[in-house]
């Protein structure tokens, strides 16, 4: 494998470290009647991923396919049944969601015009609400006080950054916007608690109620109203039966972006509402043995077709993906019975924009 020009991600920190988040030094330009389609469909994602979590039947024959290839999900349908047979309490549930788009412009030419396509919808650790708008204030900012030079090339060298790292937790300053919020305009209390101490800081009363000890103050008592996962993305977030999501499966994805699938109007029932949803589905296929699934293979393992293509599996954080012409070797060492844990998306293709990206302390160019 040739080695990454690039630093790797995230980079081997001690706690007292911290690290700039990854910024573009200038502003890429949007489409505006993208962002504002973006804007304008969030509410129907918003209820169509709501429907589905509450859909336990449907949920159910879409993930139950995956059990026996991924036991990470199985693991993790598990623990659905197990508290759903000891019964619910909290009547309410929380969504908090992100749903991520790149612009698409059809590589074929002609007059296409530029429209979202979803790279992602985020059901867990839906970041960067908070450190977003204060991207945009600082290029705001750059621009008003002319620190941009008018060269672009001459921008900024890389021996002259000083080398940065990060905190074990790499979004912490993006998460106390959100806590600052809570706390000032609601008087709501935040707490951050790692898998590995949920169950030493934490009880159930008589009433099944939550309560949380803070470990500095273990003698206070604070009932949990919601739960939030930061992170239980990854298998590496359980490194222990002791720590043991299901709508944000990419599995749930696919079978909603397949074409010609049938399983978005029992959601959406509005055709027009599903219609605009539909617009900004990338073709996603399975890599099972179905119909649809063989497509996807035959499209996966040819080294041609495979250039369109990102193969994903059922994880969360865009870490474990496998792209264009890596796919098919990828394939080739993995035994065929664990294809299904995977799903095959059509790449979406962005115009080119030149920028320099800091990350990790260091100068990426490209455009």
């Amino acid at each position: 494998m040739t080695k990454s020009k690039y630093p790797a991600y995230p980079p081997d920190v001690t706690e007292e470290q911290a690290q700039f988040l990854l910024t573009n030094l200038n502003d890429c330009l949007f489409p505006r009647q993208c962002f504002d389609e973006g804007f304008a469909i969030q509410k129907a994602y918003n209820e169509l991923y709501s429907a589905i979590a509450r859909d336990e039947e449907w949920l159910k024959s879409i993930v139950e396919e995956l059990v026996e290839v991924d036991d990470f999900v199985a693991k993790l349908w598990q623990v659905h049944l197990d508290v759903k047979k000891e019964g619910y309490v909290q009547d309410l549930t929380l969504g908090l969601f992100r749903s991520d788009y790149m612009v698409h412009l059809d590589p074929s030419g002609g007059d296409a015009k530029p429209q979202i396509k979803q790279v992602e919808f985020n059901t867990i650790a839906s970041s960067f609400g908070g450190l977003s708008t204060q991207v945009s204030a600082l290029h705001r900012y750059l621009n008003s006080v002319d620190a941009y030079p008018a060269e672009v090339g001459s921008l900024i060298k890389q021996d002259s950054l000083p080398r940065s790292q990060s905190d074990p937790e790499r979004n912490v300053f993006d998460q106390r916007h959100l806590e600052y919020s809570l706390f000032v305009e609601n008087g709501v209390r935040v707490f951050r608690v790692p898998f590995s101490n949920v169950l030493s800081c934490t009880e159930l009363d008589s009433e099944r109620n939550l309560i949380y000890h803070p470990p500095h103050t273990p003698g206070k008592a604070f009932e949990v109203t919601t739960i939030y996962y930061r992170a239980g993305y990854s298998p590496d977030d359980f490194p222990t039966d002791t720590e043991w999501t299901l709508a944000g499966c990419k599995k749930v994805q696919q079978v909603l972006a397949t074409p010609h699938s049938p399983h978005l109007a029992r959601f959406l029932p509005n055709e027009s509402t599903a219609a605009r949803v539909l617009q900004t589905f990338a073709p996603i296929y399975p890599m099972d043995k179905s119909e649809a699934g063989q497509e996807a293979r035959r499209l996966a393992t040819n080294v041609e077709t495979a250039q369109r293509y990102v193969l994903k599996p059922q994880r969360e954080g865009g870490g474990n993906n496998i792209y264009r012409g890596a796919i098919p070797p990828f394939l080739s060492k993995l035994p065929e019975s664990h294809w299904p844990a995977y799903i095959l998306m059509e790449m979406i293709e962005p115009p080119a924009q030149s920028n320099v990206i800091i990350r990790n302390g260091e100068v990426q160019k490209g455009g």
